[in-house]
């Protein structure tokens, strides 16, 4: 067994008999019994996280990197404000967090850029200190809010009722739980009432359902079998219709008319995405259906599964269309070329009403949230957060009436002295690829420097510019910063996603293999000062890079990640999702096609392995913490190289919402100063 840099030592992992797989194709499982959280298991666990704090937090300038998260990183934390101010009746809540606080509150104001009073702070309405709010929705006239809320870092959170006058909570009847990640509200007209998604209870199975829930605590059973994993609820922009979105497949599945009725299938044997909202009884839709780089078409509701009926309003261009939005009878359409956003304003009609001049190149949003469905649209104004990978948030208003668009907050913090550019590779298949250069502007570029990635690749998601507040001490400290655009993801349209995902799941890593080696052969970098980091399926794909190609990379940090790709058969989550993009453990081809990349069966003994942090939440239903205790013991007793392999599991925390800001500083100062020291840089005075 390697032992670690300093003399330090693995804690002894025990080997089992065991196997996983179906059929003829059956592989060795060793480590299969870190699966249970048994007081072995977690005695286990405490030792390696008690090994990789020490290990972490004893180079020498961790305190320096640590001070630099407090300085900087709370003053624009990516992922905390990044979604707009909401308007309902003649109020805008929005979620902040107050000073001094390390999480979100749900505040109320006249106007979508006054700080506002407080409604809800989600401790004291619980009286739990470890609540966090991980999203509301209001009621048409702002009287009412949903809420949210996570305890002890759960994913799974429950649902609260909050009279906005007072702040006090509706006596409701104890209610199911909600997955975080995509619990919603669509409020009946007058807010008697709203549909929303929590999940099924049935055992062994892992699912959402509709349920309209009334103010008066009554419920009603409207959907309870859903074959999705996931599904969203938005009210139309006409305020007529609720609509069932799978945001998976990236359409809408059901439709109800908010004044009555059956529920209704919608465009569910339709192929393509569809992405938009209801405007006068028709879906106007964003879809790939016939363009893989998307569409805008008017698809009337009584006969959507008629295409002829269908009438094109936008037709595919070059560039890969995202979302699309409706404010006072014109239409905000979210474009994209070459990752960067514009804006473009249309009529009903399909008519050009022109491009919105946004400040520089960037990112205007929340463009994920929009693509699952305008949840929530009212008055003549747009409302959009804007960044660039150098400029952090700033709130921006288009008034659709007189087309003019005005700042409504300045962003809070820039990155000085930096540089931008994109550079462009074919993958070995001779796909073009493209990925972001970020670096100090006088950075020595004749010789190479060490540079991290950070990527992701996966679920149609496009991959696209962010504010790099967190990687400040890193680029001041002459590292690189790269981003690059992996097949998988959304960001070059329909066909770049599916030939980054199933049968074609290889690619997404190769592609990253791709830009690594054609940075070596630029000077950028060498071999080895390459790191990579990604969270969940991003995890996955930084741990595909340390057990397929240990001779690029230097460092892999792979963050709540899914690593055993056969063992999930026991998760029902686990296993939806894994069918859905990457293969099907449950068949012999299926297991022979997910050994080509499940990273935990790729770690071969004798293999020299870059250094390796896997860092996972304890609470973490979607990518449960066995993965990485699994793989760390894999890695840690096959490797000759005296890199170090370390778990990191957070207690009290989940995949992502379920977070502090507390401890989320505590992650980062962690994970950075690991890059740092493995690819060997030091920080900068921090002033």
């Amino acid at each position: 067994m390697s032992g670690l840099r300093a003399a330090r030592t693995y804690p002894k992992t025990r080997q089992v008999d065991a196997v996983a797989g179906v059929g003829d194709a059956i592989v060795d499982d060793p480590y299969q019994f870190l699966e249970e959280d048994t007081p072995q298991v977690l005695s286990w666990q405490a030792e390696q996280n008690r090994l990789a704090r020490d290990y972490i937090r004893s180079w020498p300038h961790f305190e320096a990197v640590r001070q630099a998260v407090l300085q900087y990183a709370k003053e624009d934390w990516s992922g905390v404000e990044d979604e707009p101010p909401v308007l309902a009746g003649d109020r805008w809540f929005a979620k902040s967090v107050p000073v001094g606080q390390a999480h979100a509150v749900v505040r109320v104001a006249s106007s979508p850029a006054e700080p506002g009073r407080l409604v809800v702070d989600p401790r004291v309405l619980t009286g739990d200190d470890t609540a966090l709010i991980t999203g509301f929705s209001p009621s048409p006239d702002g009287r009412f809010v949903v809420c949210w809320i996570s305890s002890h870092g759960e994913e799974r959170v429950s649902l609260h009722v909050v009279d906005v006058e007072t702040g006090r909570a509706l006596p409701m009847p104890s209610t199911p739980r909600f997955d975080s990640n995509t619990a919603s509200a669509a409020w009946l007209p007058d807010g008697s009432g709203f549909y929303c998604n929590p999940l099924t209870e049935q055992a062994g199975r892992y699912g959402p359902q509709v349920v309209l829930q009334h103010l008066d605590g009554a419920t009603q059973l409207e959907i309870g079998d859903l074959e999705t994993i996931m599904i969203l609820l938005a009210v139309s922009a006409d305020g007529r219709h609720v609509l069932v979105i799978d945001p998976v497949a990236r359409k809408p599945i059901y439709t109800k008319a908010l004044s009555g009725g059956a529920w209704r299938p919608l465009l569910r044997s339709s192929a393509g995405t569809f992405t938009g909202t209801v405007v006068d009884n028709a879906f106007i839709a964003i879809t790939t259906a016939g363009a893989p780089r998307g569409r805008l078409v008017r698809i009337p509701l009584v006969s959507a599964d008629d295409e002829t009926t269908w009438s094109e309003l936008v037709p595919e261009s070059t560039a890969v269309l995202t979302a699309v939005t409706y404010r006072a009878g014109v239409l905000v359409l979210h474009k994209l070329i070459d990752t960067y956003t514009r804006l473009q304003l249309v009529g009903l009609d399909g008519a050009d009403l022109g491009e919105v001049a946004l400040p520089e190149h960037g990112t205007a949003g929340p463009s994920t949230s929009l693509m699952f469905g305008d949840r929530r649209p009212g008055g003549s104004t747009y409302v959009f957060p804007f960044v660039t990978f150098t400029t952090a948030r700033a709130l921006h208003e288009l008034d659709l009436e007189t087309r003019q668009l005005r700042q409504l907050a300045a962003p809070r913090d820039r990155l000085a002295g930096m540089t931008t550019r994109i550079e462009r590779c074919l993958a070995g298949d001779g796909t073009p690829l493209t990925y972001h250069l970020v670096h100090r502007k006088d950075l020595d570029l004749s010789r190479p420097h060490p540079v991290l990635a950070h990527a992701y690749g996966d679920s149609r998601a496009p991959w696209l510019p962010t504010f790099l507040g967190q990687y400040r001490f890193f680029l001041e400290a002459g590292g690189i910063y790269v981003h690059p655009n992996l097949r998988g993801g959304g960001e070059y349209g329909e066909e770049f996603f599916l030939a980054g995902t199933l049968a074609h799941k290889r690619n997404t890593f190769t592609d990253m293999h791709a830009i690594a080696e054609d940075m070596i052969s630029k000077g950028i970098t060498e071999a080895r000062r390459i790191g990579v980091i990604g969270e969940s399926s991003g995890g996955l794909l930084a741990a595909g890079a340390a057990t397929q190609r240990p001779d690029l990379y230097g460092v892999c940090i792979t963050r709540v990640p899914i690593l055993d790709l056969l063992r999930v058969v026991i998760d029902p989550y686990g296993l939806t999702g894994v069918r859905l993009l990457f293969g099907d453990p449950t068949t012999d081809d299926g297991v022979r096609h997910l050994l080509t990349f499940s990273p935990y069966h790729l770690i071969r003994s004798g293999t020299s392995y870059p250094a390796v942090l896997l860092e996972c939440g304890e609470s973490d239903h979607r990518c449960p913490a066995w993965h990485s205790r699994k793989t760390a013991a894999r890695l840690q007793n096959s490797t000759s190289s005296e890199a170090p392999v370390l778990l990191r599991v957070w207690s009290g925390t989940g995949h992502d919402s379920g977070i502090d800001l507390d401890t989320r500083y505590e992650q980062l100062a962690e994970w950075m100063s690991f890059a740092m020291m493995e690819l060997g840089l030091a920080p900068t005075d921090v002033e």
